[in-house]
């Protein structure tokens, strides 16, 4: 889980430079990570990139106002 906190930081450090509204790395973690992981350990289907890529626009949405 560091490696992946690690990259989410990066990745919104880099938005937030941008000057872009965006969640803390563990709002991000909470909304993205935990979902897929649960998934996958759960075996409530498959991790798909339309999957993902919903995920990802529901926080973004949800950060953007």
């Amino acid at each position: 889980m560091a490696a992946r906190e690690q990259q989410l930081t990066a990745v919104l450090a880099g938005a937030e430079r941008r000057g872009e509204p965006c969640p803390t790395p563990q709002q991000a973690m909470d909304h993205l990570l935990a979902p897929l992981y649960f998934r996958v350990i759960l075996g409530f289907g498959p991790v798909t990139a339309d999957y993902t890529r919903t995920l990802v626009e529901d926080l973004l949405r949800n950060y953007a106002h």
